[in-house]
């Protein structure tokens, strides 16, 4: 994989833009199935976990989390036409489209963009 669809670890909008539909739905889909995972690799009797999954689910697909997935691919597919995004990670793009179908301001969202173009999460 080039270093340019990489910023740091994680793979960003360059990747995203060079994958077929059924791969950028695959990713989305994925990162629930791994979420959901979560709990089942817990130590025992840690409470946290539980809130933790429920928050971690509501950062990646918005507080109601009821966007279809083609949505959440479509909305990431906008948010990746700004060229300025592309240096920006996939699990970003996807906090941003969240907080988005979550019913965020105009200003909130180019606070988070901003952020996120810093290399903030």
């Amino acid at each position: 994989m080039s270093t340019l669809m990489k910023t740091g670890v994680s793979i960003n909008g360059r990747f995203w833009d060079q994958l077929p539909l059924g791969g950028k739905l695959g990713f989305v889909l994925g990162a629930v199935e791994a979420i959901g995972e979560v709990p089942f690799h817990a130590k025992k009797d840690c409470a946290c976990v539980a809130d933790a999954l429920v928050e971690t689910m509501k950062a990646l697909y918005g507080e109601k989390a009821d966007a279809l997935y083609v949505e959440t691919v479509q909305a990431i597919d906008v948010f990746y036409r700004e060229p300025a995004n592309k240096r920006i990670s996939v699990i970003g793009a996807m906090k941003y489209v969240a907080k988005k179908m979550s019913g965020a301001t105009k200003q909130e969202l180019e606070e988070y963009e901003a952020a996120l173009r810093r290399g903030g999460k």
